[in-house]
């Protein structure tokens, strides 16, 4: 048995919880599978494994003892398997206060909030055991690949399905910044390969979000497919309204030096 994990009883019902936040995240893969697997993010194979892994050895069926099913059982879980827990829980909550699932507890939002507290002190509990085990560069790796897939589910896997706002951190929010900076990268490298100078950190940032508010605006008549189609035109677009402005900036500086006058 693993050293790196941490050992916890698990209710019945916070195993409802857990599990039918868990169960959504693998639904919407599948919807996102369906749709021809748009990999805007960080997509992982062995992360949605955990959460399979989760659904299976922590919310599956409880043991039953004679006519009567157990109310609890110990399980075991390491910081990663905690941490998917903790995404299911709020996803569950909220499709029950969208309607989206049957409300089975007196009052969800208070089972909620007891079970996120019971799981972040086990969730801690368990990154100093892995830690221990494995060492802090391990955890912090494997720590900052589990973020860029939590980005991604929640962008991708935890939709609403009634177009009510998403989870917090989710939705375009947390699409966008990786999106801008990988933008802002592309143009630090490119704009000095056709002899511009780049602009400063935040002039720069903010000509990237200006150059994709003008592409959305431009595409806000197309639909899907035309977008999609039309995609390298539309990048084209982008570096064409970051790098015409950064050339101007220079031009009106030399018109404006007193050197020249």
């Amino acid at each position: 048995m693993s050293r790196s994990t941490t050992s916890f009883r698990l209710s019945r019902a916070e195993a409802k919880l857990i599990r039918i936040g868990l169960l959504r995240a693998t639904s919407g893969h599948c919807l996102w599978n369906a749709r021809g697997r748009i990999d805007e993010g960080e997509y992982s194979a062995e992360h949605l494994a955990i959460v399979l892994r989760v659904i299976v050895t922590a919310t599956g069926s409880f043991p039953t003892t004679g006519c009567f099913t157990a109310e609890s059982r110990r399980v075991r879980l390491d910081p990663f398997e905690l941490a998917a827990c903790l995404l299911a829980v709020p996803t569950a909550e909220m499709m029950v206060r969208h309607g989206h699932t049957q409300a089975w507890l007196p009052n969800h939002k208070d089972a909620t909030r007891r079970l996120l507290v019971k799981l972040e002190r086990l969730r801690k509990r368990a990154k100093r055991a892995f830690i221990r085990v494995r060492g802090p560069a391990t955890f912090t790796e494997a720590s900052q690949r589990w973020q860029g897939f939590v980005r991604f589910a929640r962008v991708y896997f935890l939709f609403c399905g009634c177009n009510r706002p998403r989870l917090p951190g989710g939705g375009s929010e947390a699409l966008r910044k990786p999106l801008v900076q990988e933008w802002i990268l592309y143009f630090r490298e490119e704009l000095p390969a056709s002899g511009i100078r780049v602009p400063g950190d935040q002039e720069l940032r903010d000509l990237v979000r200006r150059a994709l508010r003008s592409a959305r605006r431009f595409t806000a008549d197309m639909g899907l497919m035309t977008v999609r189609e039309n995609g390298e035109f539309i990048r084209d677009r982008i570096k064409k309204f970051v790098t015409d402005r950064c050339r101007n900036r220079i031009e009106d500086g030399r018109r404006n030096d007193p050197k020249r006058l």
